[in-house]
């Protein structure tokens, strides 16, 4: 089984941070699978973006989570902006 991993990286456009990671259960534009997605997660707090970098990789670890139905139980477990990196287009 594949393990997926989110990491921090500073915008280089924005001030802050994003988490990068391969999305367990999206396809890109030419129909492969896991591709790597960035999303900016308006902080700029080191503390921040580490407890939202483990949220995320907790979400990545547990496979209940890796389908859109799953979002509502999510909302309640991880901050709003781990939830809608993963879910959201």
């Amino acid at each position: 089984m594949k393990v997926f991993r989110a990491k921090a990286c500073q915008s280089p456009m924005r001030k802050g941070w994003s988490i990068m990671f391969q999305h367990p259960f999206k396809k890109d534009e030419r129909g492969r699978s896991h591709p790597f997605v960035k999303r900016f997660m308006y902080t700029e707090q080191h503390d921040e973006i580490d407890i939202l970098v483990e949220e995320m990789n907790e979400l990545l670890r547990v496979q209940d989570f890796w389908t859109s139905t799953a979002k509502g139980r999510a909302k309640a477990r991880y901050d709003e902006r781990v939830v809608n990196a993963f879910y959201n287009d």
